[in-house]
């Protein structure tokens, strides 16, 4: 699937996922998120979920499918682990990525990670294959993982970001 189409599908399918409409009216807040991370599904079981981290440190998820938790959820993390986020997308050079790392590959999943700085944003798809994107890109991906725990809402000892052969 071209990475054009793949983004406006994965837009059609939010927005008619139930989850997204509970997480959305929970959200009363009118601002964007620092970073949001997205996965998207493969013929198998690769789990489907959106996160969300905003600048004052609350978390906001909602799993799509193949996760231990669908539906939405929340938590914070601490202003010192944001800023060591954003330390580390900044020191990555996030807005020189290129938009999209596609192999080609017709089962693998994409990660979908998005950054926002000084009202400016970026997101960077990237397939889940080994060798697809700098090894920047794929560690950004682990540390938003990391910092939001994500497996206590996926339910999966192998973490998302772990590439697929």
């Amino acid at each position: 699937m071209q990475r054009k189409n793949l983004g406006a599908a994965v837009l059609l399918l939010l927005g008619c996922h139930p989850a997204m409409h509970s997480a959305a009216s929970t959200e009363a807040r009118d601002e964007d998120p620092v970073i949001q991370l997205l996965t998207t599904s493969c013929f198998g079981t690769c789990p489907e979920y959106l996160v969300r981290i905003f600048p004052d440190g609350r978390v906001t998820y909602v799993g799509l499918a193949n996760v231990k938790l669908i539906g939405p959820a929340s938590s914070t993390i601490t202003v010192t682990a944001l800023s060591e986020l954003v330390r580390q997308f900044q020191a990555a050079n996030f807005f020189a990525f290129e938009d999209s790392y596609d192999t080609g590959a017709s089962d693998a999943p994409w990660t979908l990670l998005k950054y926002w700085r000084d009202g400016q944003s970026k997101e960077v798809g990237r397939q889940q294959v080994k060798g697809a994107g700098p090894p920047a890109l794929v560690q950004l991906e682990r540390s938003v993982e990391d910092a939001v725990k994500i497996e206590r809402w996926i339910g999966q000892p192998k973490r998302r970001s772990e590439d697929h052969d």
